[in-house]
């Protein structure tokens, strides 16, 4: 699967904040997921929507090639985002 281009190559230019169209939304955000899962970080994508669970699965139906992880790694701008269980009722 390639990951991050399109056949004419266009989708690979494309930063974040082009909500997802370069991609699709949904095969962009499994391919954030999967850069997750391949950095060891665990992710747990919630849904409660059937066809949404199915597409969450795809998750583990491919592989990023090194150089796609190198170019996701790249777009880093330095934020951390973490949850706070101190603020859970």
């Amino acid at each position: 699967m390639a990951a991050l281009s399109s056949s004419d190559g266009s989708a690979g230019n494309r930063r974040r904040g082009d909500g997802g169209t370069a991609l699709g939304r949904p095969l962009a955000l499994l391919v954030l997921l999967r850069w997750a899962v391949q950095q060891d970080v665990p992710v747990l994508p919630k849904s409660s929507n059937a066809d949404r669970i199915k597409e969450n699965a795809r998750l583990f139906d491919f592989t990023l090639s090194d150089m796609d992880m190198d170019r996701l790694s790249a777009l880093d701008c330095g934020h951390k985002y973490c949850w706070d269980p101190s603020e859970v009722v």
